[in-house]
C-alpha cells in the first residue's frame, strides 16, 4: 500500500469521526435545554405539593365544620321538638309539625347531602319562628285594643293594618333565613308569601280580623237596602283610596320633574360661572354635597316638628334619585308635563327604569300623533289642567324657595335650559311651590 492510499484512508476515517461528533454536538443543545427545565420542574413540583397540603388542610377543616354543623343542627332539631311539645296544649295542629320534626330527625340520620339537610331544618325553623311572631303580634294587638278605647272607624283601620304588620314581620324573618340558603332563594321567598296564609296559627288571626270588621264596619243588617248601602260605602272608600294613591303618584312624578329641571338649571349656572374651572362631573359633585346637606337639615327639622324619626338621605342615594329624576324629566319635557295627570298605573320608579330607546319611542309616538296632545289647552290654562295634582300638595315656605345660590358660585338670573314650547304643555310659567312641598323628597 502506498503512502497516498494510506493518507486517503485515514482522511476518510477522520471525516467519518467528524460527522459522528457533529451529530453528537447537535443533540447537546436539546440536552442542555432539558437540563435547564429541571429546576423549573422541581419548583412546580414543590408548588403542587404545597397546594396539596393546603387542600388536605382545607378538607380537614371542612370536615370538622361539617361535623360541628351536624351536631348543631341536631341540637336545633331537639330544641324545636321541645318547643313544639310545649305549644301542644294551645293548639292541636302543632302535633303534625311535631311528627314532621321527629321524622326529620330520623331523616337526618340517613347519609344525605348537607344542603338538603340544612334546607329541611331552615324550612322547619321558619315555620316555628313565623308562628311565634304571629302569636306575639296577636297578643300585642289584643292588649292594645283592651287598654285603649277606639272609635269603630279606628277599629277598622287597626284591623286592616295590624295583620299587615304581622305579615311584614314574618316576611322579614323569612327573608333573613332564606338569605342563608343559596339554593332556591327566590323560589322559597315566593312560596312564603303565597302560602303563608295556610299556616295553622294564622287561621285564628284571619277569622278574628273578619269578625271584627263585620262587627264594627258591618253591623247586623235589618234589610237588604241597609246591606247594599253598607257595600256601597265600602266600595266608595276603596275608590277614594285608589284615587288618593293616583294623585300621590302624579304628585311624585311632577315633583321629580321640577326637581330635575331646577337641578339642570343650577348645574349649567355653576359650570358657566366657574370660568372653565368646573366640568359637569365636579359641578354635579358640588350640587350633590350641598343638596344633601340642606336636605338632611330639613328632614331633621321635620323630625323634631312631627315627633318622627326620618332617616338621613345619603349622598349616593341622592345621586341615584337625581339620575332617575332626570330620566323622568327627559320624557315629560318632550311630551309635556300636562301628560302627568293621565298617569294611572306607572310609578315614578317604573318610568325611571325605562330604557332610553323606550323613552325615545314614546316621544316619537307623541310627535307622530298630534291628536293625542292637549291642543285645546293653552299655556295659561295649564295650572287648571293639573289642579287635581296640585290641590293636595303643601306649598313651599318663602325661606325654602327654589332659587338658592351656592356660596361657591354666583348664580345669574338667566337659565341655560331651553324651555319646551307652549303647545307641548310645559309648565315653564309655573313655580315649584305651586306643586311641590319643600318637605317632599
Amino acid at each position: 500500500m502506498s503512502v497516498n492510499e494510506a493518507n486517503i484512508s485515514e482522511l476518510e476515517l477522520l471525516r467519518q469521526r467528524i460527522r459522528e461528533l457533529e451529530a453528537e454536538n447537535a443533540e447537546i443543545p436539546d440536552l442542555r435545554k432539558k437540563l435547564a427545565e429541571i429546576p423549573e420542574l422541581r419548583k412546580k413540583l414543590a408548588e403542587v405539593e404545597v397546594k396539596n397540603a393546603e387542600l388536605i388542610k382545607q378538607i380537614m377543616e371542612e370536615n370538622n365544620r361539617r361535623d360541628a354543623k351536624i351536631e348543631d343542627t341536631n341540637d336545633r332539631v331537639a330544641k324545636l321538638e321541645q318547643l313544639q311539645n310545649d305549644n301542644t296544649p294551645n293548639d292541636n295542629t302543632p302535633n303534625n309539625n311535631s311528627s314532621n320534626f321527629n321524622s326529620g330527625a330520623v331523616y337526618h340520620e340517613k347519609p344525605l347531602d348537607e344542603k338538603e339537610m340544612d334546607n329541611f331544618l331552615l324550612e322547619a325553623h321558619k315555620k316555628i319562628v313565623g308562628a311565634d311572631i304571629r302569636r306575639r303580634n296577636k297578643e300585642k294587638k289584643l292588649q292594645a285594643q283592651e287598654s285603649l278605647p277606639t272609635h269603630p272607624e279606628e277599629k277598622i283601620s287597626q284591623d286592616l293594618t295590624q295583620p299587615c304588620n304581622s305579615t311584614s314581620s314574618e316576611e322579614k324573618i323569612c327573608s333573613e333565613l332564606d338569605s342563608k340558603c343559596k339554593k332556591g332563594k327566590g323560589v322559597n321567598k315566593l312560596k312564603q308569601e303565597l302560602f303563608a296564609s295556610e299556616l295553622p296559627s294564622q287561621v285564628p288571626i284571619v277569622q278574628n280580623h273578619v269578625t271584627k270588621i263585620s262587627e264594627t264596619a258591618g253591623p247586623r243588617k235589618s234589610s237588604i237596602d241597609e246591606a247594599l248601602q253598607h257595600l256601597a260605602q265600602l266600595c266608595d272608600k276603596a275608590f277614594d283610596a285608589e284615587d288618593g294613591a293616583n294623585r300621590a303618584n302624579q304628585e311624585e312624578i311632577l315633583c321629580w320633574c321640577l326637581y330635575a329641571k331646577d337641578f339642570r338649571t343650577q348645574l349649567n349656572e355653576i359650570i358657566e360661572n366657574s370660568d372653565g374651572k368646573f366640568g359637569e362631573k365636579k359641578a354635579r359633585s358640588l350640587l350633590y354635597n350641598s343638596i344633601t346637606k340642606h336636605l338632611n337639615l330639613l328632614r331633621k327639622q321635620r323630625s323634631q316638628e312631627l315627633g318622627l324619626h326620618l332617616p338621613e338621605i345619603s349622598r349616593d342615594a341622592l345621586r341615584k334619585k337625581t339620575q332617575r329624576a332626570e330620566k323622568i324629566y327627559t320624557l315629560f319635557e318632550e311630551i309635556g308635563l300636562g301628560k302627568i295627570k293621565l298617569i294611572k298605573t306607572y310609578s315614578a320608579n317604573s318610568i325611571s327604569k325605562l330604557t332610553n330607546g323606550q323613552i325615545r319611542e314614546i316621544i316619537e309616538e307623541q310627535i307622530d300623533s298630534p291628536a293625542n296632545t292637549f291642543q285645546d289647552i293653552s299655556s295659561e290654562k295649564i295650572p287648571e289642567v293639573l289642579q287635581s295634582v296640585s290641590n293636595h300638595v303643601t306649598e313651599i315656605s318663602e325661606t325654602a324657595g327654589p332659587r338658592k345660590n351656592f356660596p361657591e358660585v354666583n348664580t345669574p338670573s338667566t337659565s341655560q335650559i331651553t324651555p319646551a314650547k307652549a303647545n307641548d304643555n310645559d309648565l315653564t310659567d309655573l313655580k315649584d311651590e305651586d306643586f311641590c312641598g319643600g318637605e317632599r323628597m
